[in-house]
């Protein structure tokens, strides 16, 4: 059980986190309606979202990509691409 309320409670803080950037980025652009970004907020997003977890697991792991690959549930081949992807390699 402990188990379980630890995970629902990173969970919490991981969303009151991404909630409060979210309205940062809208506070700064007005609102939703005003962004002249063709359609791509969702995809452009998730990938400086991924780009950065990958740098901080990366940074966490003293740059260990067997153990950041672990961490973030992806296999090596995977994150080396997607390294090769951000420019992070």
């Amino acid at each position: 059980m402990k188990k379980k309320k630890k995970q629902k409670q990173k969970k919490i803080k991981l969303e009151k986190c991404i909630k409060k950037l979210v309205k940062q980025y809208f506070s700064h652009t007005k609102n939703a309606k005003n962004l002249n970004n063709g359609g791509y907020l969702h995809s452009e997003l998730i990938s400086r979202v991924e780009r950065e977890l990958i740098k901080q697991v990366l940074k966490q792991t003293q740059q260990n990509q067997s153990q950041t690959a672990r961490v973030l549930g992806v296999s090596r081949t995977t994150l080396r691409k997607k390294m090769a992807d951000f420019d992070l390699l």
